[in-house]
Order: structure tokens, then C-alpha cells, then sequence
């Protein structure tokens, strides 16, 4: 892939079109790369005759957003490949303004992904696409809220300190109703109060809601969804110091049955722990012991 997109820009036929077609390519297969793949002398001149196809043109909004989930997918096995960040960057305030909002996330969930390995070139098209997105909060379905909190709350994880990612969780959950809480899968629903936490957004409103939803629908939780995403949900409580025993009693119910916690990854288990220092009756005593049983069985340390 990398030599025929290469060899397309020598001829002076690639666009950038092109270029992300080459990277989603890659990007599906890329679990599958080898030491020869990375040292492919190919790669090389794929990057140089990507960077000066893209900055040459302005990419369409597909195209952008395709280019930025590649890339995102790409970066351990190819760091390469985040050398077409700059020029992606330079047109990006003119796709977006044209994107739609399912790009729009898409790009910034693709955006935040890199904070870590992009530095400040990735710090500033999540700002970008981060204030695209909020314009759009009335658009918003509960996945793109999702989405947008949480690729704010991993760029300020990776250091960025933007009044707008201060913002962000109050200009979508302020005022959120059970009603439109309920609207929200259990998964979306764990990723948006983890969010919170991590942008230090505590709202008690807020909070109660997230609690009384919770609470009805976690005895429906399929076992893997119940698996990854409550240990956040327990963890995120406990954090914000917020206490719902009618929640926790549903939580534990849930997680006591098919022997879930024996499954559980070990960052679950240990966040579980640390949630529930102590039991406090019902359901909970059941799910504390429970809980101690895994965590000497596995010689896990808590959080």
C-alpha cells in the first residue's frame, strides 16, 4: 500500500483522497504489522509524498475525518505517520466549519487519542473540533455527548488546561433531565459520569439523575458491558463522594450474578475496591466479601 500511494506521488497523482484511503487500509490491518512492514523503506516515502499532497489541497470533511482515525490507529505502529499532522492542522478550521457532527466527533475523539504523541499540534485541533462540537450541542444524540466529554476530559488528562474543556461539561450536562438521562446506553452513560470526574464537574442535579437511571437499568446490563464500564461508574461515585444506596444495591445485585467478578479485569476489580472500603448492608455486605475473596485470591493491590 505504502509503495504503490508513494509511487502515485512521484507521478504526481496523489491527492488526498488517496492518502486516506492508503492509511484506512493500514489502519484496518495494522494489529497485523511486522518489524519488516515498520522498517519498509516505502514508509518513508509515503510520509514525504502524503505531506506535500496534503499540502496542496484541502481535504473534504469525510476525508479529513478518515485521515484522523487513521492516523490515530496507526501512531504506535507507524509514529510516522503523525508527520501529516501539521498540514491536516493548517486546513482544518476551513473543513470544519462544513463538517458534519458525526465527523466532527469522530475527529476529535481521533484528535484527543493522539494528545499524548502529538503534542501541541494534536492540543490545538481538539480545541478546534471540541468548539465545533459544542456548537452543535443541540444536534447532540447521547454517543456524540459521549464522545465530546470524553475527548475533553483525556486532552486535559494529558496536561492541556483550556477554559473551553473547563466549560465543556457544563455546557452539555447542565440541566440534563432523568428523561434525556434515560435516553443514554448504560456504556455512554459510564463514559460521560467518568468524564465528569475528570474534568471536575460535580453537580449534584446531575449526579442524582445519572444515579436514579443507573439504578434501573443495571440488572439489564449485558455481562460484558456490566463487566468494563460499572467499576467506572462505582469508581466515578465514589469520587465525587456522592453515596446512592439504591444504586449500589442495584450495582451489586448485577455484579453477584453469573460469577461476573471472576471475569472482571484487574483494574475493575481493584477500583471496586477502593470504592467500597467498608460495607454498609444489603446487597453491598455480599459484594464487599465478595470482592475481598478476588482481591487476595488474585494478590491485587487497590487503587
Amino acid at each position: 500500500v505504502f509503495r504503490v500511494a508513494a509511487q502515485g506521488g512521484k507521478q504526481g497523482v496523489l491527492a488526498a483522497s488517496h492518502v486516506a484511503t492508503a492509511l484506512r487500509r493500514v489502519s484496518h490491518r495494522v494489529r497485523y504489522a511486522t518489524e519488516e512492514d515498520r522498517d519498509s523503506p516505502w514508509l518513508i516515502e509515503f510520509v514525504l509524498e502524503s505531506k506535500t499532497a496534503l499540502s496542496g489541497s484541502v481535504p473534504d470533511p469525510q476525508t479529513m475525518a478518515s485521515l484522523l482515525w487513521s492516523i490515530s490507529m496507526m501512531r504506535f505502529a507507524f509514529p510516522e505517520i503523525l508527520e501529516l499532522l501539521p498540514a491536516l492542522q493548517t486546513t482544518l478550521p476551513a473543513v470544519v466549519e462544513v463538517m458534519s457532527l458525526p465527523n466532527v466527533t469522530l475527529s476529535l475523539s481521533a484528535a484527543a487519542r493522539m494528545r499524548q504523541e502529538a503534542g501541541p499540534v494534536s492540543c490545538d485541533m481538539v480545541a478546534e473540533l471540541l468548539l465545533a462540537a459544542l456548537k452543535r450541542r443541540a444536534e447532540m444524540k447521547p454517543f456524540h455527548i459521549a464522545v465530546t466529554m470524553s475527548a475533553a476530559a483525556s486532552s486535559m488528562a494529558a496536561g492541556d488546561r483550556g477554559q473551553i474543556l473547563v466549560d465543556t461539561p457544563r455546557i452539555l450536562l447542565e440541566g440534563m433531565t432523568v428523561e434525556r438521562l434515560r435516553l443514554f446506553s448504560f456504556q455512554d452513560l459510564a463514559k460521560v459520569v467518568w468524564a465528569a470526574v475528570q474534568l471536575s464537574y460535580r453537580d449534584v442535579d446531575f449526579l442524582r439523575g445519572v444515579s436514579e437511571v443507573v439504578a434501573e437499568s443495571a440488572g439489564e446490563v449485558d455481562d460484558r458491558t456490566a463487566r468494563e464500564y460499572i467499576p467506572f461508574v462505582v469508581c466515578a461515585f465514589a469520587r465525587f463522594r456522592y453515596r446512592s444506596d439504591e444504586m449500589f444495591d442495584a450495582i451489586a445485585s448485577r455484579l453477584l450474578k453469573k460469577s461476573l467478578l471472576r471475569r472482571m479485569s484487574r483494574w475493575g476489580i481493584a477500583s471496586l475496591a477502593w470504592s467500597l472500603p467498608e460495607p454498609w448492608g444489603g446487597q453491598s455486605s455480599v459484594l464487599f466479601n465478595s470482592l475481598e475473596a478476588v482481591v487476595r485470591k488474585r494478590r491485587l493491590s487497590q487503587l
